[in-house]
């Protein structure tokens, strides 16, 4: 009752739910017209299923489908009992949300990222560089630099790799 007190100070929408033997279902409850038309098929696909091959994952499911129906909706499912731990998380993340999405910072930062993203793809693409990096690595020929000496071959099999005093 406490980390659920503690999820509703944060937001009132919070809500968490027991799903099984070590499975909790975090998530939100805002009932609109919307969640209920998601749900009804479920519900009536579930309700189809005969008496006799009901088992518990299918209890589970209708349990489910019902609280989307009263407007839940999962955001994400943790196979330890929720405690304190998961009261914090939930602040950091709604601080996160309420405080740094519109931090031109982060748009910044996104925007190095996506660059850099992109470098490594073109470099990916590049065929010289390809034929480098395969001939490196099914050949025996290797980088400029790097010398193999009867001396680098061990018993083992291993090969020590040296680089030659400049």
């Amino acid at each position: 009752m406490d980390t659920l007190r503690g999820l509703r100070e944060i937001d009132p929408k919070n809500d968490v739910l027991y799903l099984g033997p070590g499975k909790w279902l975090f998530g939100t409850v805002d009932r609109t017209a919307e969640s209920e038309r998601a749900a009804i098929p479920k519900l009536e696909s579930l309700s189809r299923i005969p008496a006799k091959k009901r088992g518990a994952e299918w209890h589970r499911r209708w349990w489910l489908a019902k609280a989307q129906l009263q407007g839940f909706r999962a955001r994400s499912l943790f196979q330890w009992e929720p405690g304190g731990w998961l009261v914090e998380r939930v602040r950091h993340a709604h601080y996160d949300h309420q405080n740094t999405s519109d931090n031109e910072f982060f748009r910044q930062m996104d925007a190095v990222v996506e660059e850099q993203r992109r470098a490594n793809a073109k470099d990916l693409a590049d065929p010289g560089r390809a034929r480098e990096a395969w001939k490196y690595t099914f050949t025996r020929s290797h980088a400029p630099g790097i010398s193999l000496t009867p001396k680098d071959r061990v018993r083992s099999g291993y090969t020590r790799h040296s680089i030659p005093a400049a």
